[in-house]
């Protein structure tokens, strides 16, 4: 049987709700899930002309709630992690999501593993100490700057503080896809739950 699983989550509430179900089946059968959510809007972007968005935090907190509601057979608790790309607006309070302490409790997913994906661009801010832009996902307006190095120091200091999160080095990641995914246009964008397929 199969035992892991990767989706991704649209930028709409559909979309959203679509994921929430997909993962209880698959966590309720026994599956561990890599979920990437990446497509949706950040917090204060807006919604339907003049609705905002409460951001892609509290819909993984959701998640993390539903995913350890949910048995796993009669084996083990529902398991998952999200993954969220290192441009995205929200990226230092979804480094910090796990942390116990600090920032708002109401968004926090203590149970949820969790990974970035890095580009080389990203790297190469690190490497020249420059500035790294956080990016909307809808439309790729830039939302907010940060250096590169002060964040990259974020995610080590919260690895070795919690463990996580995981790091996925997408550009490596795609170059290595075999040639027919390549030719199909496919792209790699998350991982599973152990962070060991792509």
């Amino acid at each position: 049987p199969i035992s892991c699983f990767l989706n991704e989550s649209q930028d709409s509430l559909e979309g959203i709700v679509g994921l929430w179900n997909e993962n209880v089946w698959l966590a309720s059968r026994g599956g561990g899930i890599g979920s990437y959510w990446g497509n949706l809007r950040s917090i204060g972007e807006t919604v339907r002309g003049n609705g905002k968005t409460s951001g892609v935090i509290p819909f993984i907190r959701v998640m993390d709630s539903l995913t350890l509601a949910i048995s796993q057979g009669s084996l083990r608790r529902g398991s998952a992690a999200c993954y969220l790309p290192i441009d995205h607006p929200e990226i230092e309070e979804f480094i910090e999501m796990r942390r116990p302490t600090g920032g708002d409790p109401n968004r926090k997913a203590l149970n949820l593993h969790h990974g970035v994906l890095i580009s080389d661009d990203f790297m190469r801010a690190v490497e020249s100490g420059g500035e790294w832009k956080l990016k909307s996902p809808h439309g790729g307006t830039v939302i907010g700057k940060v250096r590169a190095r002060d964040l990259w120091i974020r995610i080590l200091t919260a690895r070795i503080e919690t463990g996580e999160p995981y790091i996925i080095y997408s550009d490596t990641v795609n170059r290595q896809i075999p040639e027919h995914h390549k030719l199909a246009g496919l792209q790699v964008k998350t991982s599973n739950l152990c962070s060991e397929i792509t």
